[in-house]
This record gives structure tokens, C-alpha cells and sequence, in this order.
């Protein structure tokens, strides 16, 4: 192993210690704020930041209750809560995750409300725009931002869809790797890859992109956010009402204003 991979793996290794204590040390702080009002711990997928903002905003003033995001990658997050690290619901961007913590720890309710659709993203002052996912082969291009197929959904979809058509191995070498789709959209957003794999919900909220190409793979028809209701030693009434909340029609709405595909109807 060279002397790069392995700093790359210390330093992504304290990275990964230095989240976890800091989600200790949040949800000590839930734990012990005086104020009267009930206080929720939510572990979120990055992709959901925007419109699960605009739902907390709405919940909190309907149920009178307080509700502390913690966003990440869902692998990031996935991690966090098999180290020991507690929450009261999980949302994950994709199913593995949302598995590998339902097959280890209590779970009371799961359900999947949202999808997704992924795009190819170019910056609005590059001076070549791909059309075709085989543009992307094109020496003006340079660096692709995609995020980390190791782990992180958005990264997976895109491995996944650049595997079916035959240039995942052709365009590694450009590839640059974001630790969660807002990451790999941000490497877009500063010039620092010409294009980058994101999801269509991400690139709404851009203003310094465009989406180039629509990718019409299955794959995508697998995006899917799938909800848990972790056990709580809280007032299980609390958390539930806030799971049972995001089904609502007024959650639903929000998160389609946002782009997102809505899976359930309420």
C-alpha cells in the first residue's frame, strides 16, 4: 500500500472517530436541554437537506416539538448508529444502508416514501456541454466529480450506470470523490470537476449548474429513501408521530415542491 492510501485511510479513519463524537456530544446536548418542548435526533441523508428543513420547520410549529438533524452521508450516518451513536428515525438514501441497520438494531416501523433521479451536472461556464454519457470520454474533460461508490449511494447509482454502459473502467482515472452527493455537487459548483454525478433534487438547488444529461437507466427507478423508526427510550408517542407525519400530505407536497419523487400516497 503506498504512502498516499495510507494517510488517506488515517486521515478518513479520525474523520469517521471525530463524526462519532460529535454526534455523541449532539445528542448529549438533546438529551439535556431544559427547554420543556420534546427534542427529536434525526439522522438524514445529505440529498433530503432543503426539503426536510422546510418539514422540520412545519412539524415544530404543529407538534410543539424540536427536532435536531444530523445530515451526512447515509453510509457516514449508517456507521455512526452501529458504533453505538443513538437516534430516534433514519433516513436513508438507498436500501442497503437502511438493512444493515434494520438487521441490527431495533426497529419499530420502516417504510420507503421517496425517490430520486440522477443527472449529469455541468458547470454553467464550462465551454463543453456532454449530451451523452460518452461525451464524458472527451479530453476536455478532465475531472468528474462522483461520490464515493464505497459507500455512498449517490456514488453507487453512478458506478452502477456507467458499469451497464461500458465506461466505468474507460473514465476512472478522472474521477474525482465527494464524501456525500452536496460534497461531489460542490466539487462542480467550484471548478474543481467539469461535470459530476448528482442527484436532480441537488441540482435544483444550484444556482452555478445545469443539467446536461438525464440518465433514463433503471438504476434510477431503485433510488429510494427508505424511513426507519429506530427503538427509543423516549416517549415512543413522540417519535412516532413525527414518522407517521412524514406520510402526511402536507410532508408529501413538500418534498415533490423539492423534486423528489413521492413512492406512497398518504
Amino acid at each position: 500500500m503506498s504512502y498516499f492510501s495510507k494517510a488517506h485511510k488515517i486521515h478518513h479513519r479520525i474523520g469517521q472517530l471525530l463524526s462519532i463524537f460529535l454526534v455523541f456530544l449532539c445528542y448529549g446536548c438533546v438529551q439535556t436541554n431544559n427547554n420543556s418542548r420534546p427534542n427529536l435526533l434525526i439522522f438524514a441523508a445529505s440529498s433530503l437537506t432543503n426539503a426536510l428543513e422546510d418539514v422540520k420547520e412545519d412539524f415544530e410549529k404543529e407538534a410543539k416539538v424540536d427536532l435536531t438533524i444530523n445530515y451526512a452521508g447515509s453510509s457516514t450516518l449508517a456507521r455512526q448508529l452501529l458504533n453505538g451513536a443513538e437516534a430516534d428515525l433514519f433516513i436513508s438514501a438507498n436500501r442497503e444502508w437502511a438493512n444493515t441497520i434494520e438487521h441490527q438494531k431495533p426497529i419499530l416501523k420502516r417504510n420507503e416514501i421517496l425517490g430520486n433521479r440522477l443527472v449529469v451536472v455541468t458547470h454553467d461556464e464550462s465551454g463543453f456541454k456532454p449530451k451523452r454519457l460518452k461525451d464524458l470520454l472527451d479530453p476536455r474533460i478532465n475531472n468528474i466529480a462522483i461520490a464515493d461508490p464505497e459507500g455512498v449511494p449517490a456514488g453507487i447509482y453512478a458506478k452502477k450506470i456507467l458499469i451497464n454502459r461500458g465506461l466505468w473502467h474507460q473514465l476512472r482515472h478522472k474521477f474525482i470523490m465527494g464524501t456525500d452527493v452536496r460534497h461531489t455537487m460542490a466539487h462542480v459548483e467550484n471548478g474543481g470537476a467539469e461535470v459530476g454525478f448528482v442527484y436532480a433534487t441537488d441540482e435544483l438547488i444550484s444556482s452555478s449548474t445545469h443539467t446536461s444529461i438525464n440518465l433514463t437507466d433503471k438504476t434510477n427507478d431503485d433510488i429510494s429513501y427508505p424511513v426507519l423508526l429506530l427503538e427509543s427510550e423516549k416517549n415512543k408517542e413522540t417519535p412516532l408521530n413525527f414518522y407517521n407525519y412524514l406520510i402526511s400530505d402536507r410532508a408529501l407536497e413538500t418534498f415533490k415542491r423539492h423534486g423528489f419523487v413521492v413512492k406512497i400516497k398518504s
